[in-house]
């Protein structure tokens, strides 16, 4: 518990009121007051206003107080890349409600190394402002550091085990698998499937999650089904064969083994990869068929 003492014993003595009275208990406040903002004298506790919501505009934050609530400009996820500089001052952020903020080195803030860091939820982020740069005090999950990401955890993987390539009937027939509903979710850790929109794609989400990516998939067609079959990977809906490692095979009612086709790739914001196969002969019932991303590293500089 902080105190603070101050000697009033002269102002009720009975005597008349002289200097004393006045520049014994005003020094000790200054004292007591210079102890406090200098150091001297340690904080039980410190606190902070509430967080003020504060906008981003156009990639720029510029909040009022120490304390701010993070809105994206638009929709409720938004790049943060330089805050309005403020030496000496110290800055906690948080991310709006439901918004998820990623920020950025390509501004003013320093990120220890990171290329990008994600707020969201409650977690908060600490920065202080020097030489006009916001550097990062605590580190928060979601970054890329030192060559080595943060979120080389970030991963999804799609299954289903039902469903038909068409008869190609003499001709070639493209098909992308689609992977519709969550229960055809293996696992996905950053929202990379939608159950419902362009199912047949895992999408890279945000520039959060740009890097290096190890891209595989898997099919197995029904026990007795002909054709002749190629495995594809596509990325934004052109083909990366051959360095996908293109199978081809035709079943038989001996066996029916798993095709396996991999690659690795760059991959930034917005980019998509599906799994195709093209079939020219007998329709194939699908008995598993898998597409899945998992992130190594980061994008080499």
């Amino acid at each position: 518990m902080v105190t603070i003492t101050v000697d009033l014993s002269a102002i009720v003595d009975g005597e008349r009121a002289d200097a004393a009275d006045v520049t014994v208990p005003l020094t000790q406040l200054k004292n007591a007051i210079e102890n406090t903002l200098n150091g001297v004298q340690a904080f039980d506790k410190l606190k902070a206003a509430a967080f003020a919501t504060t906008q981003i505009s156009s990639g720029t934050l510029s909040p009022a107080k120490m304390t701010a609530s993070v809105q994206a400009e638009s929709s409720t996820a938004d790049d943060l890349a330089t805050i309005t500089a403020d030496n000496q001052q110290v800055l906690l952020l948080k991310a709006y409600p439901t918004h998820s903020i990623t920020l950025l080195e390509t501004g003013n803030i320093d990120l220890g190394g990171a290329t990008s860091v994600t707020l969201s939820g409650d977690q908060i982020m600490m920065l202080v402002c020097e030489n006009n740069v916001w550097s990062l005090l605590t580190g928060l999950s979601g970054g890329t550091a030192g060559g080595a990401s943060i979120d080389d955890a970030a991963a999804c993987e799609l299954q289903i085990d039902t469903g038909t390539v068409a008869d190609g009937m003499g001709a070639t027939v493209d098909v992308e698998i689609e992977f519709p509903g969550s229960g055809s979710v293996v696992i996905d850790t950053n929202s990379f499937h939608h159950p419902t929109v362009n199912t047949s794609r895992i999408t890279i989400p945000s520039s959060q999650f740009a890097g290096i990516y190890e891209i595989e998939g898997r099919f197995r067609c029904a026990s007795g089904d002909t054709g002749e079959v190629e495995l594809h990977l596509y990325k934004n809906g052109i083909d990366l064969s051959p360095v996908s490692y293109v199978i081809h095979y035709e079943p038989t009612d001996q066996y029916t083994p798993y095709y396996y086709v991999k690659t690795r790739r760059e991959l930034v914001a917005n980019d998509y990869i599906e799994l195709h196969v093209t079939n020219s002969a007998g329709e194939l019932g699908i008995e598993l068929a898998t597409l899945a991303i998992h992130r190594i590293g980061a994008t080499p500089s």
